[in-house]
C-alpha cells in the first residue's frame, strides 16, 4: 500500500478546531452535570453521620482503598494507624476520615490473598472472608467525634494518644482549611477535640513532629480565592499544659524562607530538629509568582526552649552526597540519621509541556556527622551463604558485621554498636572508583562546606559538590598471616581490593523488584526495617494513586521485599488527557515543514489542559 496521504494545513486546523470545541462542550456538560453542593454543606452532613453513631466498633477489614496525602503512624505496640487521605480519579476528589489499625505480624501477602498463621482473609471487591476474625491483619475502627473529612494534615503519637493536626477538606473545585487539634486516645480508640486557643492558623502541609512533652509544628500553605499564603512560624504544644505557645523572632534573625512540605526529623538524643526541602511559590516584581524548589537544610536547637527561651535556626552547609533537587520525598528517623525516599522534580518543556522525573531512590542524612549519604540496595549473599569479609584492622571494620538472619523485632542493645560499625564502614567506602593505574580511590568531600558558600543561600545551591580531595589506596598481595603494628596500618592500609570492593554481581535474568519511583509515600520505621507505603506517580495528564507496601532491612539493605501489591491496575482514569497524548500516533506522518506552522495553534489548544494539570501537581507537591 502507498503511503497515508497527509492532509492540507487547513484541513489540519479545521480538524483541530472542531475537536477543541467538542472538548470545551464536553467540559460545559460535566460542570451542569457535576455541580457540587456548597462544602459547607458536606461538612454538616458528615458531622450529622458521625452525630448519629453511639459506640466505638472495630471490624476486621481489607486493606484502605487507594488514597493519598493520609497519615501513617508507628504505635508502641508496634502497629500502624492509618488516617484520612483523598481520592482523585481525574473527576472527582474524596477525602476520608477513617481510621485503620494495621498489624503486620499477622499476615503476608502472596498474590491476592494475604495469608498469616491459621488465617487466610480473600481481598476481592471490598470485602474480606476470614476463617479467624480474632485477629485479622487490617481493623477498620468507628469511633464518636471523629473528626471530619481530611488530607494534608499531621499525625504524631505521644504516649497512649496520636494528635492530629490542620488539613484540609477537599472537592474537585472547593477547599476548606482546617486549624483544629485532635487525639485519639489508643486505650479506648474515642477521639477527642482539644479545643485551645493561640494556635496555627489554618493551613496544609505543614510538619509536625514530638519533642520531649511537645508537638513541633512548622510551615504549611493556605489556599485563599486569589492567593494562596505560604507559613515558616513555629508553634509549641505543650503536652502536659496543653498550651499552644508561638515562637517570635527578630526581624533581623536568620530563619528558614516560606514553604510547605518539607522534612523534619528529631534527633533521638539530642535537643536539634533538622528541617530539609520544601516547596512555595515566590512572587517576583512584575511577575509571576514562580514554584520553587528548596534544597537547604536547617537545624532548630530547641534546648532554649526549657530555658524558657526562644529556640534559634542554623542553616548548615551541604556535605556528602546530598539528594538532587526534587519535592514530594517523604522521611523518617532510624537511630541517630533520617532516611529521606522519592521525590520528584519537574522542569518546563517546549510547548507548555512538564516532563517529571519521579524517583525511587534513599538518602540518608547522618544527624551527628551532618553529612548526607546515598543508600543503594547492596544486593542478596551468594547461594552459597557467605559473603566475603575482610580482615578486622584499623577503620575497615567488618563491612557486614551487623548481618544476620534475627527477627525485625526489638534488638538487643549490643546490636546497636555493631550497627553502627556497619553503617561507618559502609558511608566511608561509599564513593570510590578505580583508576587507570589500579588503584581504589576514594572520595573525602572535605573542602565541600567552603564550595558551598558559593552556592545560593550559603549551601542551597542545586549543583552536586565538586570533588576538591582524593586519597588513594594502593591495591596489594594479601598480607595472610602477617603481623604490622598500628602505625604502619594507619600509613599504608594496603588491603585486598576484593575484601574492600562490593562483590561483582552478574546480571542474570529480570531486575530485583523495588518500589516504583513516587511522591508523598508514607515512610514508617519498626525495628531495623523501613516501610514504604502508597503515594502518587503520574502516567502523563493521569494521576495513579498507589496503595502497595514494601519494606527493606536497614541492616542487610540486601532486597525490597513487597508487603502489599496494591490494586493500581484496576483503577480507572475518569479525567481529560492533553492534546499532545491524543495526537502523539499520527504526528509522524506529517510534514516537518508543517510543525512550525503550526506552533502557536497547538500551544493554544493545548495550554489549559497543561495549565490545569499544572496547577494540580504544584499543589500536590506543596503537601
Amino acid at each position: 500500500m502507498g503511503k497515508k496521504k497527509t492532509p492540507d494545513k487547513s484541513q489540519r486546523q479545521a480538524g483541530k478546531k472542531l475537536k477543541q470545541s467538542a472538548k470545551s462542550a464536553k467540559k460545559d456538560r460535566k460542570a451542569l452535570d457535576h455541580t457540587e453542593e456548597d462544602i459547607e454543606v458536606l461538612l454538616q452532613e458528615f458531622c450529622k453521620k458521625d452525630a448519629a453513631r453511639t459506640h466505638v466498633t472495630i471490624d476486621a477489614a481489607p486493606p484502605p482503598s487507594p488514597r493519598a496525602n493520609f497519615t501513617l503512624s508507628t504505635l508502641p505496640s508496634g502497629e500502624m494507624l492509618l488516617f484520612g487521605g483523598e481520592y482523585f480519579d481525574g473527576d472527582v476528589n474524596v477525602c476520608f476520615n477513617d481510621v485503620f489499625k494495621w498489624n503486620l505480624d499477622v499476615h503476608d501477602v502472596v498474590g491476592d490473598e494475604v495469608q498469616g498463621g491459621d488465617e487466610t482473609i480473600a481481598r476481592s471487591g471490598g470485602q474480606i472472608r476470614a476463617e479467624q476474625a480474632d485477629n485479622p491483619a487490617w481493623k477498620l475502627i468507628c469511633s464518636l467525634h471523629t473528626p471530619p473529612p481530611r488530607c494534608s494534615h499531621q499525625a504524631a503519637v505521644f504516649r497512649d494518644h496520636v494528635y492530629v493536626f490542620g488539613g484540609e477538606f477537599a472537592t474537585a473545585e472547593q477547599f476548606h482549611h482546617y486549624r483544629d487539634l485532635w487525639r485519639l486516645n489508643l486505650k479506648t480508640n474515642a477521639w477527642e477535640e482539644v479545643q485551645v486557643k493561640g494556635g496555627p492558623s489554618p493551613r496544609s502541609g505543614h510538619r509536625m513532629v514530638v519533642w520531649r512533652n511537645y508537638l513541633v509544628v512548622f510551615g504549611g500553605f493556605y489556599e485563599a480565592a486569589r492567593e494562596t499564603k505560604w507559613f515558616n512560624d513555629v508553634y509549641l504544644f505543650n503536652l502536659a499544659s496543653m498550651q499552644w505557645q508561638k515562637i517570635t523572632y527578630s526581624p533581623h534573625r536568620q530563619v528558614p524562607a516560606e514553604r510547605s512540605g518539607c522534612q523534619m526529623a528529631v534527633h533521638p538524643s539530642k535537643d536539634l530538629l533538622f528541617m530539609y526541602g520544601g516547596y512555595a511559590k515566590v512572587k517576583i516584581v512584575g511577575e509571576k509568582a514562580e514554584g520553587k524548589v528548596y534544597s537547604d537544610l536547617w537545624a532548630l536547637n530547641l534546648a532554649p526552649v526549657l530555658k524558657r527561651q526562644a529556640p534559634t535556626w542554623e542553616k548548615l552547609s551541604r556535605k556528602g552526597q546530598a539528594p538532587s533537587p526534587r519535592s514530594g520525598a517523604a522521611a523518617t528517623v532510624h537511630k541517630q540519621r533520617f532516611i529521606l525516599f522519592g521525590g520528584v522534580f519537574d522542569e518546563e518543556k517546549r510547548r507548555h509541556t512538564m516532563q517529571s522525573t519521579f524517583y525511587n531512590d534513599l538518602f540518608v542524612y547522618d544527624m551527628d556527622r551532618r553529612r548526607w549519604f546515598e543508600f543503594k540496595v547492596r544486593g542478596k549473599k551468594s547461594t552459597d551463604g557467605k559473603r566475603r569479609r575482610k580482615k578486622k584492622s584499623g577503620a575497615l571494620e567488618d563491612a557486614t558485621a551487623g548481618d544476620s538472619d534475627e527477627a525485625d523485632g526489638d534488638d538487643a542493645e549490643e546490636d546497636d554498636d555493631e550497627d553502627m560499625e556497619d553503617f561507618d564502614v559502609i558511608t566511608k567506602k561509599q564513593f570510590g572508583y578505580i583508576d587507570d593505574e589500579g588503584n581504589i580511590v576514594y572520595v573525602d568531600d572535605v573542602n565541600e562546606e567552603e564550595e558551598s558558600k558559593d552556592g545560593v543561600e550559603g549551601g542551597e545551591s542545586d549543583d552536586p559538590p565538586q570533588e576538591t580531595r582524593t586519597t588513594k589506596q594502593k591495591i596489594g598481595a594479601k598480607l595472610e598471616g602477617e603481623k604490622e603494628t598500628k602505625e604502619e596500618e594507619e600509613e599504608d592500609s594496603v588491603v585486598p581490593a576484593d575484601e574492600i570492593l562490593p562483590e561483582t554481581v552478574e546480571e542474570k535474568g529480570p531486575v530485583a523488584p523495588a518500589p516504583c519511583p513516587r511522591i508523598n509515600p508514607a515512610l514508617m520505621i519498626r525495628g531495623n526495617t523501613l516501610y514504604v507505603y502508597g503515594g502518587v506517580v503520574e502516567d502523563g495528564d493521569r494521576e495513579i494513586t498507589l496503595d502497595d507496601c514494601w519494606s527493606l532491612d536497614l541492616k542487610r539493605l540486601d532486597e525490597w521485599k513487597q508487603v502489599l501489591p496494591g490494586t493500581m491496575s484496576h483503577q480507572v482514569w475518569k479525567g481529560e488527557m492533553s492534546e499532545t497524548e491524543e495526537s502523539s500516533d499520527g504526528d509522524d506522518d506529517e510534514d516537518d515543514d508543517s510543525d512550525n506552522d503550526d506552533e502557536d495553534e497547538e500551544d493554544d489548544l493545548e495550554e489549559d489542559s497543561v495549565g490545569r494539570m499544572k496547577a494540580r501537581e504544584e499543589k500536590e507537591l506543596a503537601k
